[in-house]
């Protein structure tokens, strides 16, 4: 197990955005609520537009009153709003690629809208991720280009090309490669092809061309390996909770999560452990039955509850988020070996795009600003890591003995 969070003060608001978001229906929750609190602690976890799919708006209005159960209500009509824009996008690319007879299949939030899986509204969608044949995808992002779709800036990375975007902000990840999920012998990462091949790959004959989502098995594998070896070491860019809920909406709980670690653990070994697998299954049976015992204080060093206590505080606490950051730098699943994934890793920290320092950094008003922050990186990345190296310090003065 990677992750070794503080200890977790589990107030009744945090309680009561679990129970809302993956316990029965039926179960009551928490109170008294401070109401805003409540709200609050929903949108660090992306939470709320599942709370208010999931949860009677009379039981929300008892619970937080009138003003925060019409906030969490918002959250999820806005939710269900942006995913019906994207799933509208998502048919724009798919016309695309037949248009020049290219396959591609939805992964992710896509894939589980096109399927059904989980509360209609109960998911933010935030991009359009899709997998296409590596001899394809160049053809695909020049006819993306010829419509007008704008490159955002960045470098390609080991599994995708550089995402495209539409003024008003709709964005496609073309994807060659699901990383950390290897189906073969070998450090590659599974393509289109791979998964074809195997069989792996269903047929959606609502949306045009050769249009296809990976089975439930590899959205599963693909989700355990973006919430864990991609992003658990960096939460604040993805919560653990999203990873939570699409695995249950998947059904990866109980016995069938059990049966299933037998048949995923080959595909993501090396990336993630077995113990974080089964770690997995087991918080999602406890947190889809609603089992209060991980709540406790006295809830003791189990895997499941590790991983609970992570997806908090990675979320919640700011030292902590701080202090992991080196070694997510590090952990990220490649398809090179470890010299090749070093050297690139160190290109990229150190030899920022426009875009890259845009964002961290903020627009700069002329070449300059952007000369001076390329020459000062070293030493802003120096200053970070003493930063992470001293909220490490104070977040193992914070844990248990």
């Amino acid at each position: 197990m990677r992750f070794r969070p503080p200890h977790v003060v589990w107030t009744p608001e945090l309680r009561w955005a679990f129970i809302r978001a993956f316990g029965p229906v039926e179960h009551s929750a928490p109170g008294p609520l401070a109401s805003p609190e409540a709200v609050s602690v929903a949108r660090a976890f992306d939470l709320g537009p599942r709370i208010a799919a999931r949860t009677p708006y009379h039981v929300l209005q008892a619970e937080l009153g009138a003003e925060a159960a019409r906030e969490i209500v918002i959250e999820g009509l806005m939710a269900e709003a942006v995913a019906e824009r994207l799933l509208g996008f998502a048919r724009t690319i798919a016309e695309v690629a037949a248009e020049i007879e290219a396959p591609l299949a939805f992964l992710k939030g896509a894939a589980l809208r096109l399927q059904g899986i989980g509360p209609p509204g109960g998911r933010w969608l935030g991009d359009v991720d899709a997998l296409f044949p590596e001899a394809r995808v160049a053809a695909v992002d020049a006819a993306l280009a010829r419509r007008g779709m704008l490159v955002e800036g960045f470098p390609p990375t080991e599994h995708h090309l550089p995402p495209r975007h539409t003024e008003r902000g709709e964005t496609v990840e073309m994807h060659v490669g699901l990383p950390g999920l290897r189906l073969g012998a070998g450090r590659s990462f599974a393509t289109f092809d791979d998964l074809h091949a195997r069989g792996l790959l269903v047929r959606i004959d609502s949306m045009p061309g050769e249009c296809f989502v990976p089975r439930r098995e590899v959205l599963v594998a693909h989700a355990v390996v973006h919430g864990i070896a991609q992003h658990g070491l960096a939460p604040r860019s993805y919560p653990m909770p999203r990873m939570l809920a699409d695995l249950i909406d998947l059904g990866f709980a109980g016995r069938d999560a059990a049966a299933r670690a037998d048949e995923l653990f080959p595909w993501i070994d090396g990336d993630v452990s077995r113990e974080e697998l089964d770690a997995l299954g087991a918080l999602c049976a406890r947190l889809e039955a609603g089992d209060s015992g991980l709540f406790a204080d006295e809830a003791g060093a189990r895997g499941e509850v590790t991983l609970l206590q992570h997806a908090v505080a990675g979320s919640l606490d700011p030292d902590y988020d701080r202090s992991l950051r080196p070694a997510a730098l590090l952990s990220a699943p490649t398809g090179r070996s470890r010299p090749a994934a070093l050297g690139r890793l160190l290109r990229g920290l150190f030899l920022l795009s426009r875009a890259q320092i845009d964002i961290i950094y903020g627009p700069q008003k002329s070449w300059r600003g952007y000369l001076f922050r390329r020459l000062a990186r070293p030493f802003d990345l120096a200053w970070r890591l003493v930063r992470s190296l001293a909220a490490g310090i104070a977040v193992r003065s914070r844990r248990p003995t």
